[in-house]
């Protein structure tokens, strides 16, 4: 899965949590992938906004690779697979700013929710940190903020390969005395 779809499919996960249908207009900029690119705030003090941050974490897990040789009729594919690890912040705004990072720290365990990222190999490694009170000044006044991190595993399947085949090996044994 490429980055942009990973963002997607955390975004659809945190709109299924906070229970917002991403099919109405005005739910749909409840939950950001990126902050504003002109230097201030796109929404209201009073206004809920989640964002969401991914980044790759170094891992144990991500230094490894497993692969499997698999013959076909007059070649062998290479599949190989490695984890990446996923660390996704969520920072939340508004009044309701601490509500809404429990829902979703607390929402991450839903059986719909791990279906969800199941279904794309991902997975909660459930470490549960804390959420944070972050308020933040701007414009004079300080805006509501709450942040916590989340982190997932994913698997990753990189493309298969063509890695040829031996047809026929010849095996000469001698035996000296």
């Amino acid at each position: 899965m490429d980055f942009k779809q990973l963002e997607k499919l955390f975004w659809q996960a945190t709109m299924q949590i906070l229970g917002l249908d991403p099919t109405i207009p005005e739910n749909v900029n409840k939950v950001r992938r990126t902050y504003s690119t002109d230097g201030q705030p796109a929404w209201k003090i009073d206004e809920d906004v989640v964002f969401i941050r991914l980044f790759e974490k170094e891992d144990d897990y991500t230094k490894q690779l497993d692969s499997v040789y698999e013959p076909r009729a007059s070649t062998v594919i290479k599949q190989s697979a490695r984890t990446r690890v996923w660390e996704v912040q969520y920072v939340a705004y508004g009044p309701v700013a601490h509500a809404n990072i429990n829902k979703i720290k607390d929402g991450v365990f839903r059986q719909d929710v791990k279906r969800l990222l199941s279904a794309s190999s991902v997975f909660l490694i459930p470490n549960l940190p804390t959420c944070k009170r972050v308020p933040e000044l701007f414009g004079g006044q300080w805006w509501n903020r709450w942040d916590t991190s989340l982190n997932f595993n994913e698997l990753y399947r990189l493309p298969d390969e063509d890695v040829g085949r031996i047809e026929s090996v010849s095996v000469a044994t001698y035996y000296n005395r």
